[in-house]
C-alpha cells in the first residue's frame, strides 16, 4: 500500500534530502536500529553506535515524565520503497508576491510503494528511548517529532557512503563543556544552586572563575585571584548537598528533574552559610586582605 509523507525537499553537498514531521508512533513501528536490519554484523556493515544505559536510566524517565520533553530531529536513511517526490504548487496568498515558480519553494509529497525501511543515523539513543517510552505509555504515540530522510542504496558503495555520513554527523559533533552545561542546565540542582551561589555572594564572585572553558585555574597570574574553576565549584556543591538533612542521593534521576523552588531555596541557604563560614574560604578572604598579598600563587591557607 502506498505512503505519502509531507515534506520539503533540500540539498546540501551531494545529497538530497527530505524534512518532515511523523508521530512517534509511525517512528517507532517504522524506524529500526541497524543491528535490526543487517544479521550479519561484519565490521562493513556496523553503522549503529552502541545503545548506552542512559536510555534506560535517562531518556525514558526524561520522555514519560517531562512536560516541557522535546527532541530534536532524528536523521534516517530509507531505503526500498521505490521514493518518488512531487511538487505541490503554492497557491495565490497575498504574502507571497514574487513571480517565479513556486514549486520551487520545495512543498510536496513523498510517496513510498510501502516496502521502505527507516532506519537511524543520528538520533539512534532518541529512537531507542521512544520505543521504550512507547511501550509504557502509548499515548506518546500521538505526539509528534521532526525526520530528515536520505536516501541510502543497499550495495556495498551505497553502505559505505551511509556509514561516512553516520560517522560525520556522530564522531565529529563536538559535546557542550562541562561549564557550558552547568551555565545552562535548569533541571540540575546542583548546577541552578552553583550559579546561584556565586551570582549572589561578592566573596564567591572574586573566587570561582566563571570562564566556561577553563578546566583549571593556572599558577599564573592569568586566573588571579580565583581558587576554583566552575565544574569544580559544582563538584564541591554536589558533596556539600549529599550531607543535606542526613543525605541525598545525588544520582541521573535527581539532576534530571529540576526541584521545586522552595526546595531549592532551602538546599540554598545550607550550602551558602557552610561554604562562606569554612575555614578555607574566610582564609582566602583574610589573604586577600592583606595588604601583603601578591599572588594567588605566594598564598599558603592553612586548610
Amino acid at each position: 500500500m502506498a505512503d505519502y509523507v509531507p515534506a520539503l525537499k533540500a540539498k546540501m553537498g551531494d545529497w538530497d534530502y527530505y524534512v518532515t514531521v511523523m508521530k512517534l508512533g509511525k517512528v517507532s513501528r517504522e524506524c529500526r536500529l541497524a543491528e535490526e536490519i543487517h544479521a550479519n554484523q561484519h565490521l562493513d556493515e556496523l553503522i549503529q553506535r552502541e545503545i548506552q544505559d542512559r536510555v534506560q536510566k535517562e531518556m525514558v524517565p526524561y520522555l514519560l515524565n517531562a512536560p516541557q520533553r522535546f527532541y530534536g530531529a532524528l536523521v534516517v536513511a530509507v531505503y526500498g520503497g521505490e521514493p518518488v517526490f512531487s511538487h505541490v504548487k503554492v497557491d495565490e496568498h497575498h504574502l507571497i508576491d514574487d513571480k517565479e515558480d513556486r514549486s520551487s519553494y520545495g512543498f510536496g509529497l513523498l510517496r513510498f510503494d510501502g516496502s521502505q525501511i527507516y532506519y537511524a543515523l543520528d538520533g539512534q539513543h532518541r529512537l531507542k528511548s521512544i520505543q521504550e517510552a512507547l511501550r509504557q505509555n502509548p499515548e506518546l504515540g500521538k505526539e509528534e517529532i521532526t525526520v530528515i530522510i536520505l536516501k541510502h542504496e543497499n550495495t556495498k558503495e551505497g553502505l559505505e557512503r551511509t556509514r561516512r555520513l553516520f560517522s560525520t554527523l556522530n564522531r565529529r559533533a563536538k559535546p557542550t563543556s562541562s561549564g557550558m552545561n552547568i551555565a545552562i542546565d535548569e533541571d540540575d540542582a546542583v548546577a541552578i544552586l552553583s550559579r546561584r551561589l556565586i551570582k549572589e555572594n561578592d566573596t564567591l564572585k572574586i573566587l570561582v572563575l566563571g570562564n566556561l572553558g577553563s578546566k583549571q585555574i593556572s599558577p599564573k597570574k592569568v586566573h588571579d585571584p580565583y581558587i576554583a574553576t566552575l565544574p569544580t565549584f559544582y563538584e564541591t556543591n554536589e558533596v556539600l548537598l549529599k550531607a543535606y538533612n542526613g543525605g541525598l542521593e545525588i544520582d541521573a534521576k535527581f539532576k534530571q528533574f529540576r526541584p521545586s523552588d522552595e526546595e531549592l531555596d532551602n538546599f540554598y541557604q545550607k550550602m551558602s552559610k557552610r561554604i562562606l563560614l569554612s575555614k578555607t574560604i574566610v582564609g582566602w578572604v583574610e589573604a586577600l586582605r592583606n595588604p601583603r598579598y601578591k599572588s594567588i600563587s605566594t598564598l599558603k591557607i592553612k586548610h
